[in-house]
């Protein structure tokens, strides 16, 4: 079994905007099967609707992949 990791910036980056933020997620959706969402902070209101943006990326892609 071969594993590759991908450490992204992830989202809110500082010294970038939302659109650049979102195409490193989706690149990191895409070349990964597996994605783990990690927090720095505890999981607040502004953290589940980022995680809900991802989920509803997946499903998008799923459909058109399949």
């Amino acid at each position: 079994m071969t594993a590759v990791v991908i450490d992204s910036e992830g989202l809110n980056a500082i010294d970038e905007g939302q659109n650049h933020d979102l195409r490193i997620l989706t690149l990191s959706l895409l070349l990964s099967s597996k994605l783990i969402y990690n927090s720095m902070n505890a999981i607040d209101e502004q953290s589940l609707s980022q995680l809900n943006l991802v989920v509803n990326m997946t499903k998008h892609i799923q459909l058109h992949s399949a």
